[in-house]
């Protein structure tokens, strides 16, 4: 091999790297969301494009619980799904300027979040976020 093409090789591995790596400004994003009643819970999936750094910020007394998303924003123009199940009865999205967002469950009865836990990446899924409600009566 000649050292023109081992420059090329070397330029084409490079410009695949850089394809593959975050670009600046370019928030992650909520990409679906769903809920399902189950026996004991009602459970919230929120699919996300990069792992999540999140909290939650719980108030019973206005039945709401508010899940606080640090690195995921709301899509533009994409509405994001919003279920009505079990103890959720309306979800708001909010945008905290593109880079972080808010997910405001209203629930429909007392309820606090009994556990949550992210499930990585698989067989061409993305990051999970699972969030299990529980009624506090």
């Amino acid at each position: 091999m000649n050292i023109m093409n081992g420059w090329r090789i070397w330029g084409l591995c490079f410009a695949l790297v850089a394809l593959c790596l975050p670009r600046s400004g370019e928030a992650a994003e909520i990409l679906e969301a769903r809920a399902g009643l189950h026996a004991d819970k009602t459970r919230l999936v929120l699919d996300l494009s990069e792992k999540p750094d999140y909290g939650f910020d719980q108030n019973a007394e206005v039945g709401q619980v508010v899940i606080e998303l640090k690195n995921i924003g709301v899509p533009k123009g994409r509405v994001v799904p919003s279920s009505v199940i079990g103890l959720v009865k309306h979800t708001l999205f909010i945008s905290k300027g593109g880079q972080s967002s808010r997910v405001v469950l209203f629930l429909s009865k007392p309820a606090k979040v009994k556990s949550s836990f992210v499930i990585p990446p698989k067989d061409g899924k993305a990051h999970r976020l699972v969030i299990d409600l529980v009624s506090s009566n």
